[in-house]
């Protein structure tokens, strides 16, 4: 497929849904949005994973963070190590559901909302776990020097 296949009135009902279900906190909007919007987020990536520039693939590491940067309120951009070894699947819409389920159970774990311990506003939820998922990926063995 050469350029992204994506109906403008899609993008539009996804980028409707975002807003109208946020509440005055940005940062909150992924345990906030219906879960349909997992289904159309997921749909978008396979879009734009599949999507061909200068004969290459954007691929799932590309399309992630493309779609981090336009929706940072509810995306995730996971990296091949991330892909692999921290969520083991090949389904965006899965990686969205864990990141939103364990950022509950922190919340309710700590009983405190997880963008307060964040100093660098303003920032968003996923921002936060993608921290964490960074740090949970397997580490390379460091070569010693001689």
């Amino acid at each position: 497929m050469t350029g992204i296949n994506i109906d403008f009135p899609f993008l539009l009902a996804l980028i409707a849904i975002i807003l109208l279900s946020r509440s005055s906190q940005r940062t909150r909007a992924i345990l906030e949005v219906p879960k349909q919007i997992f289904d159309l987020t997921a749909e978008l990536f396979d879009k734009i994973e599949w999507t061909e520039i200068k004969g290459s693939d954007i691929g799932r590491v590309g399309a992630s963070k493309l779609l981090f940067s336009i929706f940072p309120e509810i995306a995730l951009p996971v990296d091949n190590s991330e892909w692999d070894k921290v969520f083991r699947t090949h389904y965006y819409r899965k990686i969205l559901q864990l990141m939103t389920n364990e950022i509950k159970l922190w919340e309710d774990k700590s009983e405190t909302p997880l963008e307060i311990l964040e100093t660098n506003t303003p920032t968003t939820l996923p921002s936060i776990y993608n921290v964490m998922a960074m740090d949970a990926r397997p580490k390379r063995a460091r070569k010693r020097a001689v």
